[in-house]
Parts: C-alpha cells; structure tokens; sequence
C-alpha cells in the first residue's frame, strides 16, 4: 500500500514489541487489511513470534446478520496469528442467578450464550495456526447521567469463573480492560482507581486468578 514503507519503517523501529494492535471491535471490511499489515509485521520481525493482534467482534454461526464476525470467515480471510476477544458476561443493573426470568437474562444464560457458545464456534477451528488470547471483564461501565450500567462490576467468584473458564478451553492468555479507571461518556472502572490505587478487581486477580494459574 502507499504508506507500507513508512509502516515497515515503525515495525522495523519498535523491535521489543510483541505484536501491534491492529484493530480493536474490527468488522469484515477491516480482515484485508489488517491481514496485509500482519504480512508486513512478520517479513520485518527478528523474532517470528511477533505478529500483528487483532480483536474483532465474533458472532455465532446461524445468528441474524450484523457487523459481528463468523469465526470461520475470520480465520479464513485475516489469518491472525494471535487474536483476542472479549464477551463481557456482566451486565445491566442486576443479576438474576439460574437460567433468568421473563424481565432479563439470568447468570447461566449470559454464561452459555456469551462465553461457552463462543468457545465452543472458535476453538475447534484454530488447530496450530492460531493463538486465542481471552481479554475477560473486570470492568464495569456506569452510565453518567442515570447512574445505571451497561456493565456491572462481576464479583471475585465470577471473575474466577469466567479466567478458568477461558483457560479449561485452552486460550494462550488472559488480559484485562482497562488498566486505569477513567470517563469517556461513562465512568470504565479498572484495576486502579482514578487516583491510582487498587480495587477490588486488582486484588482479585491478584491474589485468586493469578496464583490459581499459576498452579
């Protein structure tokens, strides 16, 4: 393309990445070109491990069509060597636990639907082309103005739950968004608070998700 060179020229530059973040949420419109910056990525890369990381929206297969990606047509038009996804199985003002009521989904079916039924499309098409990297929700997103939420903070069993469960399915990493709380429209709370000191998630995964994986 017309800036490869001063792309290549970046890659060539920033030697102790581990891979560049291509697209975050990517649509269909963004595999093409995003598989030609990885091309460039690994022809400039010393260390073959280095890549270009993608974290598009995956769907089902079969579901009503939208920008969400089919993970086969994924797979077969990026060829990502290493990808991430986020599900978020959190969310709305409550919870209900068991399968949910008429009024909202309950804790099981945000489970099954946004975390198992996702693993279970993705995972056996991968075989050894392609490492799945779990970005797993420690967030919650509070809504300004109502002070209602589109993400609710999960509590630490439910934190757990969701990294071991990514992890039983084989996924080579697991991370976490965003680092630092901030406001952007709504206030995103993360492993650190806006004058820098640590919440509940941050202890959390630092002292139950993180021994844990490493036993």
């Amino acid at each position: 393309g017309y800036h490869d060179a001063t792309f290549e020229s970046y890659v060539d530059t920033n030697v102790t990445a581990l891979d560049f973040h291509l697209r975050d949420d990517a649509k269909y419109d963004q595999l093409l070109p995003a598989k030609h910056l990885d091309d460039l990525i690994r022809a400039h890369s010393p260390d073959i491990s280095r890549s270009g990381f993608l974290k598009p929206w995956v769907q089902l297969e079969g579901w009503p069509e939208s920008p969400m990606i089919v993970p086969r047509e994924l797979l077969g038009t990026a060829c990502p060597r290493r990808f991430g996804i986020n599900n978020y199985p959190f969310y709305g003002n409550t919870h209900y636990y068991g399968y949910g009521t008429d009024n909202g989904w309950g804790l099981q079916r945000q489970i099954d639907t946004l975390l198992t039924a996702r693993m279970d499309s993705i995972m056996p098409l991968l075989g050894d082309s392609a490492e799945l990297w779990y970005m797993a929700q420690g967030q919650s997103e509070q809504i300004i103005e109502s002070g209602g939420y589109d993400l609710r903070k999960p509590t630490g069993p439910e934190m757990s739950m969701e990294a071991f469960i990514a992890l039983s399915y084989g996924v080579k990493n697991i991370f976490y968004w965003p680092f630092k709380s901030y406001y952007g429209g709504k206030y995103f709370s993360g492993f650190v608070t806006w004058e820098g000191e640590h919440t509940a998630s941050w202890e959390q995964v630092e002292n139950h998700v993180t021994p844990n994986m490493q036993a």
